[in-house]
């Protein structure tokens, strides 16, 4: 079932018109590499998408901690963790974490929020492009994989998150819709932003044969799902 919120959509476009102006400037100069967009983009910008005091981010969080509400776990890695904003919740209900980014100055900022948490270790990488080097309970991806723009892609990213799990473990994907792979009659992409939204990745993600879809939570603007090991 789709929850539908004018207010959630409002929400949804004050956060979105915060990182616009930032991230068209960026595209508007040149065709950047993932790492060197995130770098610019964060340099330009504190707190780009507004996560810290946007009304829409803080929603997304409680449904988002809300769906891992009975999933043990004590091992996490977000990847993605942007400045650390959803790291600090995180870190509250698990025993270690490791955050990752493709930016050092995302990193360098999220370690600044948390200084007062000794159970994160956060890690500068590209998920695409580096080897994950452990193993979790957890993994939490927000907002992330339809960066990579092409299905097998994120296949890929798929297989090293499955491989980074330990037995028993999950994998929860936050996604955002309104773009092109998205039949729901939302409007058309939005400039400057990535056109596979959560139909496509989380799809991706289903068509594992090593996962298992638990459970799902579908609103207006994103689509959160929950995958265990199988």
């Amino acid at each position: 079932m789709v929850t539908r919120s004018w207010k959630q959509s409002n929400m949804f476009f004050k956060t979105l018109k915060c990182a616009t102006g930032v991230v068209g400037s960026i595209l508007k100069k040149e065709t950047p590499e993932c790492s060197d967009f995130f770098e610019s983009l964060y340099s330009l910008k504190k707190d780009p998408w507004n996560y810290e005091n946007s009304e829409y981010e803080k929603e997304k969080y409680r449904r988002t901690l809300e769906i891992l509400c009975d999933i043990p776990f004590e091992t996490v890695l977000e990847a993605g963790c942007s400045e650390g904003v959803f790291t600090r919740m995180m870190s509250c209900i698990c025993k270690t974490m490791t955050a990752a980014d493709i930016s050092q100055t995302a990193i360098d900022r999220a370690k600044e929020k948390n200084s007062d948490r000794c159970n994160i270790e956060f890690i500068q990488m590209d998920i695409e492009k580096e080897e994950l080097s452990g193993k979790w309970d957890l993994i939490v991806c927000s907002e992330v994989l339809y960066y990579m723009d092409k299905p097998e892609r994120i296949a890929a990213v798929r297989d090293k998150f499955i491989s980074a799990l330990n037995p028993g473990g999950h994998i929860l994907l936050v996604h955002m819709r309104r773009l092109s792979d998205d039949d729901s009659g939302h409007p058309a992409p939005i400039t400057g932003y990535p056109s596979l939204g959560a139909k496509t990745v989380h799809g991706v993600f289903r068509e594992s044969q090593k996962l298992k879809a638990i459970r799902e939570d579908v609103q207006d603007m994103y689509v959160i799902s929950l995958f265990g090991k199988g």
